[in-house]
């Protein structure tokens, strides 16, 4: 055994490529907080754990401003407090910086954020469109997904939506 600088990895420290959906955004507590809250019907209390979620998720991006995820976060995070114009800019950031022509596998999520943000801020026909276009392709949104996902409740009247669910 040899001495000298050379150090042992970290065993925190992952060395191998994250799987689909994984990133190194970090996703505050306070976030989670505030999507079960909104889930729950208690905005004062989803708004509170959002804008408490803001500041970090705003951080996040200062220290890695190329991660599409990122920008995501935020994006729901700004739909949840009803700052529409910046959720939507970011959402689209994040689907600008990893489109699915770039990562087929992580590319869609960034999508279905967007569609996520633009339902959230009331935008029914651009989310429905976005998911009609997800919903065709390889990673896109899944049946289950818009089946459960308490975030498309303000679409489950819609035609368009009721057509995505039955859709063989």
């Amino acid at each position: 055994m040899k001495s000298g600088n050379a150090t042992a990895p970290s065993p925190h420290r992952r060395t191998e490529k994250p799987r689909r959906g994984e990133t190194s955004a970090p996703l505050p507590k306070s976030f989670l907080a505030a999507q079960i809250h909104r889930a729950l019907g208690e905005a004062e209390r989803a708004r509170a754990a959002y804008e408490q979620a803001r500041p970090l998720a705003a951080r996040a991006i200062a220290e890695s401003p190329r991660d599409a995820a990122r920008y995501a976060l935020l994006g729901l995070i700004d739909a949840g407090l009803g700052r529409n114009e910046e959720a939507i800019r970011n959402g689209a950031r994040a689907v600008e910086l990893l489109p699915e022509t770039v990562d087929a596998l992580d590319g869609p999520i960034f999508k279905i954020s967007l569609a996520r943000i633009q339902t959230m801020v009331g935008n029914r026909e651009t989310a429905l469109s976005l998911l009609e276009e997800s919903a065709t392709r390889p990673g896109g949104i899944t049946k289950s997904e818009l089946r459960f996902d308490p975030t498309w409740d303000p679409l489950r009247q819609e035609p368009r939506f009721q057509k995505l669910l039955a859709a063989e």
